[in-house]
């Protein structure tokens, strides 16, 4: 969905795979953590532009434009996605130069901040477009107390999945970028889940 996350190649993977299913609850998810991320990235954008204006020197070598930005503090941002969004912007512009000047990087940095919401929406629309959607049956939803250690609304997605594969002629793979749960979810061998599987094992 977001370029600025590190997992963004691999789920650009998936989306090769012609069948994709998700369900109610999964798309409910998604609209919480679209809205929540937009926010974010656009957040730190604009913390960065800030940042910038305010620097002193015409004249920004790569060093110092890593040192100065990536210490903007912004909640949910790691280092990964922090340093992910800067080296876009920095190559976006530069040609292997070892200094570049504000008032391009400043431009650059407008540019990319104005271009993002329409990206996403862009991208969430292609999202909606391509999964399809399914309501599981509230019947299996019993087992849930089955799913033990797994937490709302995890257990709830699983079994989702579960459903899906009961009613489904074909093999269902689940696909998460949480490795823990899928490594978890394993252990219950009354789900009739294909494949449990963290996105860089997904082929």
């Amino acid at each position: 969905m977001f370029f600025e996350d590190p997992w963004h190649e691999k789920s650009l993977d998936i989306f090769n795979h012609e069948k994709l299913y998700w369900s109610v609850i999964v798309k409910k998810e998604f609209d919480k953590k679209f809205t929540e991320f937009s926010d974010i990235f656009y957040s730190y954008i604009s913390k960065i532009e800030l940042k910038l204006s305010d620097y002193s020197d015409e004249l920004i070598t790569l060093n110092n434009f890593n040192k100065i930005l990536l210490n903007i503090s912004v909640s949910g941002m790691g280092y990964k996605k922090r340093n992910r969004i800067l080296k876009r912007i920095w190559e976006s512009i530069t040609q292997n130069e070892e200094c570049i000047s504000k008032s391009s990087l400043l431009n650059e940095i407008k540019k990319y901040k104005m271009s993002m919401r329409s990206t996403y929406f862009s991208r969430r629309k292609h999202i909606i477009n391509k999964l399809h959607l399914f309501n599981s049956d509230s019947v299996v939803y019993s087992l849930i107390d089955k799913l033990e250690g797994i937490h709302s609304p995890d257990n709830k997605i699983i079994l989702d999945a579960h459903y899906l594969a009961s009613i489904c002629d074909e093999e269902i793979y689940f696909v998460s970028a949480d490795g823990k749960l899928c490594k978890k979810a394993r252990s219950f061998d009354f789900l009739e889940i294909a494949k449990f599987c963290q996105l860089d094992e997904f082929v």
